[in-house]
């Protein structure tokens, strides 16, 4: 039977006390077990206790304390690594440990065999190392990685990551759809394949240098696809640490769509410039809080302000003050989509203290809060419509007069003849009637009637003409009032000519 010794026979001395002395001033865990059986502890040093929670006694007491606080995943591997020792003096394990409070510790166990003369191993001597922060700072880094890695794949913009060296170290699915190349077309290949701009070049340099920095750039720049065709894609730039190296992560985005876009925007901008310079109106923007926005090149022509000084008043300022609320109630009905029949017009000042008359067209934009207006100046129509309506009433008046004077002739001159007649008729005898009645009467009757007649609408001017239609009116006042008339026709051709 070979006989072993152990640790135990001996008197530590020295060692031991250095052992302890620099345990107490560090979270390491000096230890030594035996190589053989259940690796029963002989020593370990008091720092277990702040490690693991756990006593030294308590190890030293059960043979067996050490394997069965072993992690069920790992105690398997490392009693098989524990018993084939041999080959080397020196060898390093990491395993999980439980601690008093449930909990597992990451180890770092690195120790050196003691054999006996027979060359078999004796004695471990080792030192533990809690490397659970490594771990679990290593397990954080796979999961980030992962979830990265998962993130950029499923992105739908395309994503690409270069290393070091300039080269594309990750291309996801979005970029391989966007550029036209797969992945293995493109990793490990410079980035400039695709991407050809000195400025790109500049800021991935920048970027590289920049260690733990964070450094964000977005750029828009020209990309290619796999068939030579450029497109317009935006790119940001951000620097990330893997592995405790610096790579540069490109997020892509294709603006083919935004540009197209912006440049019809643009093109309707210049349409709509265009538009306010030409019209010949007076076109113009208002918010809803009384101020215009933007005018038309005619304002200041129309009304002597400059834009500026139209821009600084609120609209109400410019219009006449009868007509202010008018304006503002017609405007709110608008606001509030209650349509109004009636066109809007209204008095504006201009810059020399006259008014003009506009004739406003409205078109409301509630989304943006805007009023486009477009104003006629009908000033002039003004001046027609009331000068029409001015004669108009001259024309009334004289028809009521040529209608009274008709009364009055038609009254005295007619009705009496006829008066007279009537009466006569009555004081007659029936079979007598038609001889007795004088036909002087009747024929001044039919005279004036037809002088009446005359007087409204005379035949002679449209068969004769003018001159005729004159003497044959002044005959017929003479007639009447037995009054003699100078007539000079001389001139009346030239003047009518």
């Amino acid at each position: 039977m070979e006989i072993v010794e152990t640790r135990q026979q001996h008197d530590l001395g020295p060692i031991e006390a250095e052992l302890q002395a620099l345990a107490s001033k560090t979270t390491m865990v000096f230890y030594s077990c035996l190589a053989f059986g259940d690796f029963q502890t002989t020593y370990i040093s008091p720092s277990v206790t702040q490690l693991l929670g756990h006593r030294p006694q308590d190890f030293m007491d059960n043979a067996r304390f050490r394997i069965e606080r072993f992690h069920s995943g790992d105690r398997i591997r490392v009693i098989s690594q524990l018993n084939h020792t041999s080959q080397s003096d020196t060898h390093s394990i990491e395993y999980r440990l439980r601690a008093n409070d449930g909990r597992y510790r990451w180890i770092r166990d690195e120790f050196q065999i003691l054999k006996n003369d027979l060359g078999r191993p004796q004695e471990f001597f080792g030192v533990w190392l809690d490397i659970t922060e490594r771990i679990e700072a290593e397990q954080a880094l796979r999961e980030n990685k992962k979830a990265l890695r998962t993130l950029t794949t499923s992105a739908q913009d395309a994503v690409f990551m270069l290393g070091e060296d300039g080269n594309i170290s990750f291309w996801n699915a979005a970029a391989e759809k966007l550029f036209g190349q797969s992945a293995a077309e493109a990793i490990g290949h410079d980035v400039r394949k695709f991407i050809s701009s000195p400025q790109f070049d500049e800021i991935c340099k920048k970027v590289s240098d920049l260690d733990g920095m964070k450094v964000k750039k977005v750029m828009e720049i020209e990309g290619h696809k796999k068939d030579g065709s450029a497109f317009p894609l935006e790119l940001s730039l951000s620097n990330v640490c893997v592995a405790n190296r610096w790579h540069t992560m490109s997020v892509v985005r294709d603006i083919s769509a935004r540009k197209e876009t912006e440049q019809k925007i643009i093109e309707a901008r210049d349409e709509f410039n265009s538009f306010f310079k030409l019209l010949p109106d007076l076109a113009c923007i208002l918010s809803v809080d009384g101020h215009l926005k933007r005018v038309g090149s005619n304002w200041e022509a129309t009304l002597g302000f400059t834009s500026e000084e139209l821009l600084a008043l609120p609209f109400t300022e410019f219009i006449h003050a009868d007509d202010v609320t008018e304006t503002v109630e017609y405007l709110d009905k608008e606001l509030a989509d209650l349509s109004s029949k009636n066109a809007l017009v209204n008095r504006v000042r201009c810059k020399n203290g006259e008014y003009k008359w506009i004739d406003w067209k409205l078109t409301v934009a509630k989304d943006h809060k805007l009023v486009f207006a477009v104003g006629r100046d009908i000033t002039q129509q003004k001046l027609l419509e009331d000068t029409l309506k001015y004669y108009a009433g001259a024309v009334v008046d004289a028809q009521e007069i040529e209608r009274l004077r008709i009364s009055q002739e038609l009254h005295d001159g007619v009705i009496q003849l006829l008066g007279v007649t009537l009466h006569r008729l009555r004081d007659e005898p029936c079979e007598n009637a038609s001889t007795k009645i004088p036909q002087d009467l009747l024929v001044k009757a039919i005279d004036e009637v037809r002088r009446i007649s005359l007087s409204l609408r005379s035949n002679i001017l449209e068969d004769l003409g003018l001159t005729a239609a004159i003497q044959s009116l002044c005959t017929d006042f003479e007639n009447r009032t037995k009054k003699k008339i100078r007539l000079n026709l001389k001139n009346i051709a030239k003047a009518i000519d």
